[in-house]
């Protein structure tokens, strides 16, 4: 036991979400410890592993075993940084409790570990933020004689996560201080009406129909009408303009998108009619022009909102998606929608169009750009081909993605001539009516699922703690511009110092490490900047590695002068603009009074 408590007393220091599983913490170990490594140095492996290894500076290993031939890595490659991940939980378990594996958890060069299928994303998330050249992929001795083949699939599955960690990225820089804004000034409404999470499973059973604002869409609108007695019609985004221009009101309209077009989309009383889900990213001038009829979702990904509002991980249920026909399927999934039609889900540009007739807040010459460039085809449902963009591709397969972790729901195509989607069923929408027509829908059941639920919204003291939060954050980073400066100016020093007083370039390394240490260690940090500059961030994490391992007092300094001096002037940058939307923020809180008298944890 004494082992066990020495690892886990590591793990929860240096690497805490391999316990967000918490298999570790539950997980008994086996009676007899089988090896599978030699307690000999393993000089053909380690031989094998030059090889891939060559000059690289970071190493993925597969594979932790007992830790002994990690550990003949690290005394090896003294100067390089380590990624390891473990398949086999068990495995990792009977480790802890046999052996003491401090060496190896407590060593510098170990960045991170993650144990398990559900925590490969993770660790891949934390090598895409911290390595920026090209890594060696490398298995243990077990993994190299027994599966092979699992080395190369993890890094292909390593490099198609990194390209779409990479494409993220540039769309949060992209709209930052939007998402930025969005989520603080959303907050004073979510915290009076409900959350998705109070109606999940309330409509199980029910079939819905997601419309998107493809081209197809015009020809089977009319059919919108007749089936809406029959499922739930869930417009999403910009679909609500052809809705609208129909005569057609939707059950529910959900938006996610975080521009300010929005309010243009939105501008008519008919197109507020339906209720509305927003995300926590969507603008904030839509649900602020509606006074009844909204509730809200927070995207996993929207760490501003989750952060303020003391959400839980479990509970931001909507996954972000490039397409807010992604949003609206998941919303239909928690429901409980056990059926789901898609409909204007082109995904291409069938007859040259770009948007179904009624959608009119795009700008047609630049429409016409897009679709004039476009260099990709991709096949549509009657088997011919519809030309198509890189953005398209990926909208479809996170659509295709999403479609297959959804095992247990009915997809079927009725776009009429668009894209092809795995895992959807292409019918006709007169084969749809044939399906549906004995079910039946009310006109209101989206509106009476809110009445039920807008009793239950958070009390007082919860707006009370928000505020606080606000007021405290904002004080903060307001104080926090004194300490960047004292900072900034020990490392302008420190490259002369460098090279004429080493001593005490030294103790002013030690200083900027303590105050680097305050800067990032306040609770709204990570929250509030990796969202608003998180292509700066991302730069110096990936120099991180390179600090840490520069042995050279000069080229450290030289390092830590250029990388962490540029950061710490894009955080002071950024810091009129964060007190000032906290503070318009905390304005749009005064005399709010929560809906209903019930405190009910979001």
């Amino acid at each position: 036991m004494q082992n066990y408590e020495r690892n886990l007393a590591v793990i929860k220091k240096r690497f805490p979400h391999v316990l967000e599983e918490n298999f570790i913490v539950n997980g008994s170990a086996q009676d007899e410890l089988k090896l599978t490594e030699s307690l000999e140095r393993d000089h053909d492996w380690l031989a094998a592993v030059q090889a891939s290894v060559g000059g690289l500076k970071s190493i993925f290993v597969y594979g932790f075993g007992q830790g002994l031939g990690l550990s003949d890595l690290l005394e090896q490659y003294s100067d390089r940084i380590f990624f390891v991940y473990e398949p086999d939980e068990q495995s990792f378990i009977n480790n802890m409790h046999h052996l003491d594996l401090t060496y190896v958890l407590e060593h510098p060069n170990v960045y991170a570990i993650s144990v398990g299928d559900k925590q490969l994303n993770k660790l891949f998330s934390i090598m895409s933020t911290h390595i920026q050249d090209e890594m060696a992929f490398v298995a243990s001795r077990y993994y190299l004689e027994e599966q092979m083949e699992v080395l190369q699939s993890t890094k292909i599955k390593y490099l198609e996560y990194k390209k779409i960690f990479e494409s993220n990225q540039n769309v949060r820089n992209l709209f930052r201080h939007d998402w930025i804004r969005n989520s603080l000034f959303q907050i004073p409404t979510m915290l009076k009406i409900p959350s998705i999470t109070q109606l999940i499973g309330k409509l199980k059973g029910t079939t819905a129909i997601v419309v998107s604002s493809g081209p197809s869409l015009e020809k089977d609108i009319h059919w919108l009408e007749k089936l809406r007695n029959h499922a739930i019609i869930i417009s999403a985004g910009s679909s609500i303009q052809a809705l609208v221009k129909h005569g057609i009101e939707p059950h529910l309209a959900v938006v996610m998108d975080g521009g300010e077009i929005n309010m243009q989309i939105f501008a008519s009383e008919e197109a507020k009619k339906a209720p509305i889900l927003f995300t926590s990213s969507a603008y904030y001038g839509v649900s602020d022009s509606k006074e009844e009829g909204l509730i809200y979702g927070v995207l996993s990904s929207d760490n501003v909102t989750s952060h303020f509002m003391d959400i839980d991980e479990k509970e931001k249920i909507l996954q972000p998606n490039p397409t807010v026909a992604g949003t609206a399927i998941q919303t239909a999934a928690w429901l409980g929608c056990t059926r789901i039609i898609m409909m204007g889900q082109d995904l291409s540009f069938p007859g040259e169009q770009f948007y179904a007739e009624g959608i009119n807040h795009g700008d047609q010459n630049y429409i016409d750009r897009v679709i004039k460039k476009a260099e990709h085809t991709v096949l549509n449902v009657n088997g011919e081909y519809n030309r198509t963009t890189a953005g398209f591709m990926q909208m479809k397969n996170r659509i295709e993605n999403l479609i297959s972790v959804l095992p247990k729901i009915e997809f079927i195509n009725s776009t009429r001539n668009g894209a092809q989607i795995e895992g959807s069923t292409w019918k006709p929408v007169d084969n749809v009516f044939e399906i549906v027509k004995r079910n039946k829908v009310d006109s209101d059941i989206i509106t009476n699922l809110f009445d039920k639920v807008k009793g239950l919204s958070i009390g007082t003291p919860k707006v009370e703690m928000v505020k606080e939060k606000m007021i405290r954050t904002k004080d903060e980073i307001f104080k926090s511009v004194t300490d960047i400066d004292q900072t900034l100016k020990l490392v302008k020093k420190i490259r002369e110092l460098s090279r004429t007083k080493p001593a005490k370039c030294q103790k002013n390394l030690e200083l900027i490490e303590q105050n680097w240490a305050n800067i990032v260690n306040k609770d709204w940090f990570n929250p509030l900047y990796e969202t608003l500059i998180p292509v700066e961030i991302g730069r110096f994490d990936k120099k991180l590695p390179s600090i840490i391992t520069e042995l050279s007092i000069i080229r450290k300094s030289d390092l830590i002068a250029e990388h962490l001096g540029e950061l710490l002037h894009e955080i002071l940058g950024q810091s009129s603009f964060l007190t000032e939307v906290l503070s318009e923020s905390i304005e749009r809180m005064e005399g709010l009074q929560p809906e209903g008298s019930f405190n009910v944890r979001l």
